[in-house]
């Protein structure tokens, strides 16, 4: 029997009984596992019931024979109005495995503080779980930071944000060797949080327009004399046209055509709010609704001759230069 089957099918058992609070039967289990399709006997789900109590997970039985109903207790009570069970520390386990991609931010050590009083709070059932869990999941993100956030820098500009004053600072210009570092002044508005980095949306004095600036490229934030009187966007609001971080471009419906093996890795994913999916005999149609940029072209490009931007016919164009310009760039290294 392979062992990925006997996990999963342990783990709807599980399932199973957290929905039922009054118990199951082990008939009425093995009636459930057989509508999702597991090819499991009477004393197959009764030796999965055992091998959940020698793991001591909460799994109680009334001994009443075949009609013995099954239940699986609350892990840890705090309180009578408090208390956690199966579902509530997976939550926990995965919430907590995530915060690893934030090691080197400011964020990350609050974080692991409270997560510690979380369990010291719930007590020791809250190890034995993870431990369980340890052995069936892995959490493993793609990216994690890799420029540290100073800690003082980012309570300024959260104490900016909050009481409403202007700021000064000096910003890496994207041209590093020809521009380095310039003074900017900013109406903070608020702290995003997006692909693994840290931003600040704000309102350019100069322009009068809201721009999007990385903390990690600021240094020497100094907070001004100045009120600053909020414009109270929503951040949400204001990258709901953007692929990514980028805002810029006009707003444009894509449709891009993308074939197998790649069509079924997009098609499980969440891209974009606006996406939707039409599946054709071999792969999907992708339609998007985003900004115009280098961004969403990059993405794209990305995804290699297994996808093709059907409309626009600009979008198209966008997608040809950049793959000329990186065709010409390896072409110069060929030569050398």
């Amino acid at each position: 029997m392979s062992r990925n089957i006997q996990v999963s099918r342990i783990l709807r058992v599980l399932h199973f009984l957290e929905i039922n609070k009054n118990g199951l039967t082990i008939k009425a289990l093995h009636q459930k596992l057989a509508e999702e399709g597991y090819d499991a006997g009477i004393r197959t789900i009764h030796r999965d019931l055992e091998a959940l109590e020698d793991a001591r997970f909460p799994v109680t039985n009334d001994h009443n024979g075949e009609e013995s109903l099954w239940r699986l207790d609350k892990v840890a009570v705090v309180t009578q109005k408090v208390s956690f069970d199966y579902h509530d520390l997976f939550a926990f386990y995965i919430a907590h495995e995530q915060i690893d991609s934030l090691k080197n931010t400011p964020l990350h050590a609050p974080l692991l503080h409270m997560f510690s009083k979380f369990e010291k709070l719930i007590g020791p059932d809250v190890s034995k779980a993870r431990s369980e869990f340890e052995r069936f999941f892995f959490v493993q993100q793609r990216h994690k930071w890799n420029i540290k956030l100073d800690s003082e820098l980012f309570n300024t500009l959260h104490a900016a944000c909050e009481e409403g004053e202007w700021i000064e600072f000096e910003y890496l210009t994207a041209n590093k060797a020809k521009d380095g570092f310039k003074k900017r002044k900013l109406g903070p508005e608020a702290i995003y949080f997006a692909d693994n980095g840290a931003y600040l949306v704000g309102l350019d004095p100069l322009s009068n327009v809201m721009k999007t600036f990385s903390l990690a490229r600021m240094k020497n934030v100094t907070r001004l004399d100045e009120v600053y009187k909020s414009q109270n966007i929503k951040v949400e609001d204001y990258f709901k046209s953007s692929f990514g971080i980028l805002k810029s471009g006009e707003n444009t419906q894509y449709e891009i055509k993308i074939k197998h093996p790649i069509a079924k890795y997009v098609s499980e994913r969440r891209w974009h709010d606006s996406q939707t999916v039409e599946e054709t005999i071999d792969g999907i149609i992708l339609r998007l609704s985003v900004q115009r940029n280098d961004e969403i072209a990059r993405w794209i490009l990305s995804l290699g001759d297994h996808a093709e931007v059907i409309n626009p016919k600009s979008a198209r164009d966008d997608i040809q230069k950049l793959a000329e310009s990186i065709t010409k760039l390896y072409a110069k290294k060929s030569a050398a």
